[in-house]
């Protein structure tokens, strides 16, 4: 299940960076069952078959980005600036990075209800954390959520803690895996 707020997120981006009617085709595009989903209301706080997010963020990279990772960047970037509201932000501020990586497993628990995101530190300004979950594209987030989106998150979210942070992905479960992988260093 992905919360509702990806897929609102997910429309007011598609709708501000391309317009209703673009929106409008890439839903047109998608299996019934995915339209009639995304036809109702969409309530940010409401759980969603995590296969209809998954289907729609593939379907509207492809269609509107040449180089789709780039757009889940942008996209990833956009939610992180609307959900991380005041409160957070100042918390982050004076948070160190240390304090932020560890509370990613919740911060991942507020999109994902599927799969295990576990932070280790490896030394000062060096941490990993593996995300656990099925790649089967109705369970866990999809291969642009975990690669290009769960990392320009990660990024921004310590770019709030006041460091440049470097994030990579050199584990995905969508490429012989069993787990997905981020590094993360400042």
């Amino acid at each position: 299940m992905v919360k509702g707020s990806l897929l609102v997120h997910l429309r007011a981006f598609g709708i501000q960076k391309f317009g209703q009617p673009a929106w409008d085709s890439v839903v047109k595009g998608l299996r019934p069952d995915d339209q009639a989903a995304l036809g109702g209301v969409l309530l940010v706080a409401a759980w969603q078959p995590v296969g209809v997010w998954n289907r729609t963020l593939e379907a509207f990279l492809t269609t509107n980005y040449a180089v789709p990772e780039t757009g889940m960047r942008q996209f990833a970037g956009f939610v992180a600036d609307r959900d991380l509201n005041s409160l957070f932000r100042l918390v982050l501020k004076v948070g160190s990075p240390e304090f932020v990586v560890g509370r990613t497993p919740s911060l991942y628990n507020r999109y994902f209800q599927e799969g295990r995101f576990e932070p280790k530190k490896l030394a000062d300004g060096h941490w990993t954390a593996t995300l656990t979950v099925s790649s089967h594209v109705d369970v866990g987030p999809g291969l642009l959520s975990c690669d290009s989106g769960i990392s320009a998150w990660l990024s921004q979210a310590l770019e709030l803690s006041g460091v440049r942070p470097t994030v990579a992905h050199p584990r995905c479960r969508f490429r012989h895996s069993p787990f997905c992988q981020y590094d993360m260093s400042w």
